[in-house]
């Protein structure tokens, strides 16, 4: 690859290219990351990139050299901070690859992944990404040996396998912020890697505590029945937390049959400042070959950034509804990973299975 000669120009620009070059990639994929959006970005000229890169090609090469030189830096120092603490170590792992928090963190996840589900790399790209992706695995795969070495338990299982789970578990959750715009930080899926490491290596960690009992019973203050007035911020809501609708005059007409329609109900989660900040929906059906009244709990949306308080508080207010109106049976099929779902019912003492999972997703 020919890189220009660029000491003595202002480094600065090229830096404001390299950067609008994340966002612009993050956004639209390395396909249609122009070199008109990236300069515009910028807030340079189209002409300013082709006087720092000689192709976008090269742009691109730089992008993922820098991005991967970062990474290796940090997963290198972890490695070395805590060589010799591989229980700290293997949650100082997730922490760094999890760091997803601020917008510039997340855009370069974004632009990572854009990377790795390209199918037409260069040689010389796809050994970056691979180095980047084997010193990941290494390190977590070496803090899980020394775990494993702390207990009995641990001679009798395989360091590599366990690794293997955990770096497709951060795997998921970099794909999660990819492809979900609501996505704004790690601390919706801190809870379920915690519990992980909790459930395979009880003697090096707790299980985290769940949320107190108290606060997941009383709802009426913050969970109530959805109205007209609502429809504009669910609608809102639902573009923002959805991956399949993002027409608005689409989104609005889903809102607007939940809120009127006479066989369920649309409840509304509202924070103290009486801004609606989730949704879900109980739909009271009848089964004619059960003979039975039947409520379907579905279309659980929230912004992830608040955390699972909001769906445990949502998914109880249905619940509830759901025995008072007399249902013989409640189903859920709410849009999460089966994971994440059972994480949420644990805190409810409601159950799931795969026979409740057919009926088809609205939203």
């Amino acid at each position: 690859m020919e890189t220009k000669n660029t000491s003595n120009r202002r480094p600065d620009r090229r830096q404001q290219l390299l950067s609008a070059a994340y966002s612009v990639i993050a956004e639209n994929g390395l396909d249609g990351a122009t070199l008109k959006k990236i300069a515009g970005r910028a807030g340079l000229g189209a002409a300013a990139v082709n006087f720092y890169f000689n192709t976008k090609q090269d742009l691109l090469h730089q992008v993922i050299f820098d991005l991967s030189k970062e990474f290796e830096e940090t997963v290198l120092q972890t490695s070395q901070t805590y060589a010799n603490n591989p229980v700290a170590g293997l949650s100082a792992a997730f922490e760094v690859l999890l760091d997803t928090g601020s917008a510039d963190s997340r855009e370069k996840i974004c632009t990572l992944c854009c990377y790795y589900t390209n199918q037409n790399n260069t040689p010389e790209t796809q050994l970056l990404l691979d180095r980047s992706e084997n010193l990941n695995y290494a390190m977590i795969a070496e803090f899980c040996k020394g775990i494993l070495a702390m207990d009995d338990a641990g001679k009798r299982m395989n360091h590599e396998a366990i690794a293997t789970a955990l770096y497709s578990m951060i795997d998921g959750f970099w794909s999660e912020a990819y492809y979900h715009k609501s996505w704004s930080g790690p601390d919706a899926h801190r809870v379920l890697y915690q519990s992980f490491l909790g459930s395979v290596f009880p003697w090096a960690y707790d299980l985290p505590q769940h949320a107190d009992e108290n606060s997941a019973v009383d709802t009426a203050a913050i969970c109530r029945i959805a109205t007209k007035q609502d429809i504009d911020r669910v609608t809102d809501l639902l573009i923002e937390t959805s991956t399949i609708t993002q027409d608005r005059d689409t989104a609005r007409l889903l809102v607007e049959h939940s809120v009127t329609q006479d066989e369920g109900e649309l409840f509304v989660y509202v924070d103290d400042k009486t801004q609606v900040q989730g949704f879900v929906c109980v739909q009271s059906l009848t089964s004619l070959t059960l003979a039975q009244s039947l409520a379907v709990i579905t279309d659980l949306h929230y912004p992830k950034s608040l955390g699972t308080v909001v769906a445990i508080k949502l998914l109880q207010a249905a619940q509830n509804y759901a025995k008072e109106s007399g249902a013989a049976a409640i189903h859920k099929n709410v849009n999460l990973a089966e994971f994440e779902l059972r994480e949420l019912l644990h805190h409810l003492g409601m159950t799931t299975s795969k026979d409740e999972s057919v009926m088809a997703k609205r939203f």
